[in-house]
């Protein structure tokens, strides 16, 4: 028969602290990471229509963000605070600008959402140009979304979730919080005799005061 292992040792409060002081320290370069990301792929493609004939791409027409004012001019200053937003010291009277974290991701999802129809009427007008333009056959006029929309979204729930963690995991990872209280504690005068002990004037007693006159 083996021996039978040790059993591991539970962390203690401090490294939980420790370790969860880790994690809102990493969320900070998640959400300064996705800013800027989505500060760029506010200048790329969003949507697309396309005219086509028999397979053949006869006109393509790409609406980046900043073509769809103002919701591209919106993302890139959204990713713009939220970049500025990480930088600020984790202090607890900047808790409040903090909370803008999850807010501004909350505000880069929803912003490219409404911009998911803007392509249905450049693909409109692009059907009205085959009757003189092109004389094809079998026109179809077709839209979506392009790779930058995407991108956008990805990183707008990006900050949403890392902000929403951080702030949770702030409540319990400042540095010396609960360790101050715990020391104040630990230095109470657990040896030394209670103040009523050494100093029996304090209690009324005669019989134990020192400088009672005995004669």
């Amino acid at each position: 028969m083996g021996a039978d292992s040790p059993a591991r040792p539970r962390p203690s409060g401090a490294e939980t602290r420790t370790l969860r002081f880790r994690l809102v320290t990493a969320t900070g370069p998640v959400c300064s990471l996705a800013g800027v990301i989505a500060a760029l792929a506010s200048f790329r493609p969003w949507t697309h229509a396309t005219l086509a004939d028999r397979g053949a791409d006869l006109l393509v027409v790409n609406q980046t963000g900043w073509e769809l004012a103002p919701a591209g001019q919106l993302v890139f200053a959204v990713g713009v605070v939220v970049t500025l937003l990480v930088l600020i010291p984790p202090a607890e009277e900047n808790i409040w600008l903090r909370r803008l974290i999850p807010v501004a991701g909350l505000v880069m999802v929803i912003i490219p959402l409404t911009a998911l129809q803007t392509a249905e009427p450049v693909a409109r007008k692009l059907e009205r140009l085959r009757i003189g333009t092109f004389q094809t056959e079998n026109p179809t006029a077709t839209h979506g979304t392009a790779f930058g929309l995407w991108v956008i979204l990805a990183a707008g729930a990006v900050i949403l979730v890392a902000g929403c963690a951080r702030l949770v995991l702030e409540r319990s990872a400042r540095p010396g919080g609960d360790v101050s209280r715990s020391t104040d504690a630990a230095s109470s005068p657990a040896g030394r005799a209670p103040d009523h002990e050494l100093s029996p004037e304090r209690e009324g007693d005669p019989d134990r005061s020192p400088d009672r006159d005995t004669s």
